[in-house]
């Protein structure tokens, strides 16, 4: 039988509503998902939802079957306590507790390859996190690896902005960015460092093949680990307007559907 809680001092309540800071996050190991579809992708590819907190009817079959197929806690909460526990206005009445995934770099890409890497650097802005999934997912067989990251890839702005592109797809996070360097290059990834000007004109080289583009954030872009090593090439994107550059998600969209964009042509010949 599905539980019901009604009282906005309920302990589990309270916990759960800590869990919107990182400190409580690290120390419980668990994280927050907010909205069906995300938890629908959630639960579909395998991350651990342990409990699905709803409020309302509507739209509710899908997740209702998929918890109870999965032996997944349903809580059904009053309006009172769901706008607690969830974020803003949230329409789809659901936020989920999960297992904080394993993003380490050792348990990336396990028996399993990708096209292109989109490596995002410092990136300070859980919705840029969100948008740069957002864009692998589209373009498919695309992996994310957040390099010295100032955000917690675990943050619930990431996976709401994503929306669930966090569970479908494959993404590391290590804190050392010549981690992520040894990494690509260990499996002879060619990695691109994406500049605001003085690079090479992405629309003029060849992006069909494997590659990762290194793309910084917003306030400081890349360090000279990127920038100074002779083994990686730096790119630009052409700007024609009187601004000098581009928002850091949208330059990993750009990036990453020019190579799917050349990959798609070369096979067609």
């Amino acid at each position: 039988m599905d539980k019901l809680i009604t009282s906005l001092q309920n302990p589990r309540i309270k916990e759960l509503v800590k869990l919107r800071t990182r400190r409580a996050r690290d120390r419980s190991g668990e994280m927050i998902i907010d909205g069906g579809n995300a938890i629908t992708l959630a639960i579909k590819n395998g991350f651990r939802v342990s409990t699905v907190y709803l409020h309302g009817e509507a739209g509710t079959e899908e997740i209702l079957s998929l918890a109870r197929e999965r032996s997944i806690e349903l809580c059904h909460v009053t309006g009172d306590v769901f706008t607690k526990i969830s974020y803003g206005n949230v329409a789809q009445g659901f936020v989920a507790l999960a297992v904080k995934p394993d993003f380490s770099i050792d348990s990336f890409m396990q028996d399993r390859t990708a096209d292109r890497y989109i490596v995002a650097v410092s990136f300070e802005k859980p919705g840029n996190i969100g948008a740069v999934l957002r864009s692998a997912d589209a373009a498919g067989n695309t992996a994310v690896i957040a390099a010295g990251a100032l955000t917690d890839i675990c943050n619930p702005n990431v996976a709401r902005s994503s929306l669930g592109a966090l569970f479908t797809v494959p993404t590391a996070v290590v804190r050392n960015e010549a981690e992520a360097i040894s990494w690509l290059k260990d499996r002879g990834i060619p990695v691109y460092a994406a500049v605001p000007d003085n690079g090479e004109d992405v629309f003029g080289i060849d992006l069909s093949g494997p590659c990762a583009f290194a793309i910084g954030n917003e306030h400081s872009g890349l360090s000279g680990i990127w920038t100074g090593d002779p083994e990686i090439k730096k790119i630009s994107i052409p700007m024609s307007g009187q601004i000098d550059s581009l928002n850091a998600a949208q330059t990993a969209t750009i990036l990453t559907f020019e190579s799917l964009r050349q990959s798609r042509q070369k096979d067609m010949k």
